[in-house]
């Protein structure tokens, strides 16, 4: 027979200590924080192992640990207070708030709303390298970007999770309030229920002297590894806040958006954050376990564990992952987080949550950790070698691939010819590539392990290498980079050595160099700007689909121009 979930009256911390400490063993976790909350109670706040390997630290009360996504629910609260305040509502249109704001799809841009992109319902998906690459890029900027990126889905119909959804949050806030989403969350949420501890970002970390460090794994030893600065994406997941003042957040979460006395947000706006926005239809689960989750509301995943109601959210960012979890009906809430990235914390969370039910039959830590390794294997059995195709030597010299490929969302992808091998960045992030077969090479961005991504690139009908496909989304097809201008379109030596006078039967085409340096068309005395489009490639921008490619001796002098019409020649 089930045992029946009844809470305990008492919390025994030297079962909790044990608990943690065998989980910390079982996941290579150096440091666990953790924050126990029972009949709107603390029964604990602190944590177990080390914070700092190398200099024997302990974890305290105050130990800042990175939090990750769990921050998504920090910036739905915010935006509930802006709503009680009459700023918006849920519903509000982001074209009405930020009216420079557009998506790829013009219907999507006039309906989607605050409720939209706080529930991940409006069609976008994670389009996770634009962000990653430019960690310095701000909030307007990244909004503006949106235009360029591809919805997946039709708006609302399908849960899509996306870190843009809460940057664009972000930017309305410090839209609205003429101020910062920081700004406005040290003065809405933290300051008001005195969190002391948490810190914004990563630019005052390092003068923060009881913070964790961020592990890895190497060889079977935790090494320390450099937080992940992401500024832009702070309203998606960027605290780092203590076991201490954690317990104020929930609290405040449980009690209807209150901590003693002091109220931060109505308790209507917090329930809409905590009601469901969004089905999850065939979610994940982990199976033969009371645990289910259902569906999205706003910052918080919905489910069930035990047959109760279940509000939580995990995070993860580098050497972190973090779970917070409530069981409102019943006040209880548990956050657990770890200094190296595992499934300890959900594996703890409910570990903890049976402590506190009185249920003993269940080995979360061991079920997870299984059920993990057998993910892990799957999916490495579904990375399996893809067909390559032997003795497929590329199709030009490596050097004829170097260049700047532009896309307008993700910016630009940088190749060089680095000896027998290319080097390929996007904005901060440098890729490992092996050549694979043709035009075809698979990039690996080493923070992700040993995922792959394709990099094929495409020659037009000159016979140029025009362009280079990556699939970096996969919910869509391979993103497309065509090739952006050569060295030599700002160099006026090199430009200097393109003008001069063509002609093709009866037409006349004078080149110059004008101030920039750029290069023009004067035909008939009327003037026409050309725009690079490659190595000594350039387009009429007010003639669409007409290009002049230049020809050239071995000095670099143009004798040629080759257009779609017919070539003109040198009569200069």
């Amino acid at each position: 027979m089930a045992q029946v979930a009844t809470p305990t009256k008492t919390f025994d911390v030297d079962k909790l200590r044990a608990t943690a400490e065998k989980a910390a063993e079982r996941f290579k976790v150096p440091g666990v924080q953790v924050v126990v909350i029972q009949d709107r109670e603390v029964r604990f706040a602190g944590g177990f192992g080390l914070r700092d390997v190398a200099q024997g630290q302990p974890i305290t009360e105050h130990t800042v640990f990175a939090h990750g996504s769990t921050g998504k629910s920090y910036t739905a609260l915010l935006i509930g207070t802006l709503v009680d305040d009459g700023l918006l509502t849920w519903d509000s249109k982001v074209r009405d708030l930020v009216p420079d704001f557009r998506l790829s799809d013009p219907i999507v841009t006039a309906q989607v709303s605050v409720r939209d992109i706080l529930s991940h319902r409006w069609g976008l998906p994670r389009h996770e390298f634009v962000h990653l690459a430019y960690p310095g890029a701000d909030r307007a900027e990244m909004v503006r970007r949106l235009r360029d990126l591809q919805l997946s889905k039709e708006l609302r119909e399908l849960f899509q999770y996306s870190n843009f959804g809460y940057l664009l949050a972000g930017h309305i806030i410090g839209v609205l309030t003429n101020s910062t989403w920081e700004e406005q969350l040290r003065k809405r949420v933290l300051e008001p229920l005195g969190m002391k501890d948490t810190t914004i970002g990563t630019s005052e970390i390092d003068s923060i002297a009881d913070r964790s460090i961020a592990y890895d794994d190497k060889d079977g030893e935790p090494v320390a590894i450099p937080y992940r600065s992401m500024a832009n994406m702070n309203p998606a997941g960027g605290l780092f806040s203590s076991a201490a003042d954690v317990t104020r957040y929930l609290l405040c979460q449980l009690n209807g958006g209150e901590v003693d006395g002091t109220r931060v947000i109505s308790e209507a706006s917090l329930k809409e954050t905590h009601n469901l926005q969004m089905p999850l239809g065939a979610f994940p689960s982990l199976q033969g376990l009371p645990l289910r989750a259902y569906g999205y509301g706003m910052g918080w995943m919905l489910g069930t564990y035990r047959g109760k109601h279940l509000v939580e959210h995990g995070g993860g960012i580098d050497g972190f992952t973090t779970e917070f979890a409530l069981l409102p009906e019943d006040g209880m809430a548990v956050a657990v987080c770890g200094n190296h990235a595992s499934a300890l914390p959900n594996a703890l969370t409910y570990q903890v949550f049976d402590q506190l039910l009185g249920i003993d039959d269940t080995d979360w830590p061991g079920i997870v950790g299984e059920q993990m390794e057998k993910m892990e294997a799957a999916f490495k059995e579904g990375q399996a070698p893809k067909k390559t195709v032997e003795n497929a030597p590329p199709a030009h010299p490596l050097a004829d691939y170097a260049g700047n490929y532009e896309h307008p969302g993700y910016g630009t992808l940088d190749v060089k010819a680095d000896g027998d091998q290319l080097a390929v960045t996007l904005g901060s992030l440098a890729f490992n590539n092996t050549h694979r077969h043709f035009e075809t090479w698979d990039l690996v961005f080493p923070d992700l392990g040993e995922i792959k991504f394709e990099l094929t690139f495409v020659t037009d009908g000159s016979g140029d290498v025009s362009a280079a496909e990556v699939n970096f989304e996969t919910a869509l097809p391979a993103i497309r980079f065509p090739r952006g201008a050569d060295a030599s379109a700002s160099d006026e030596e090199a430009l200097g050595k393109l003008a001069g006078s063509y002609t093709l039967g009866p037409i006349t085409l004078e080149i110059k160099v004008e101030a920039g340096p750029k290069l023009v068309a004067y035909q008939n005395g009327t003037r026409v700007d050309l725009a690079p489009a490659g190595k000594r490639k350039f387009n009429v921008p007010v003639m669409p689909g007409l290009t002049l490619e230049f020809v050239v001796d071995d000095e670099g002098r143009a004798t040629q121009i080759a257009t779609p019409q017919g070539t003109l020649t040198r009569a200069d």
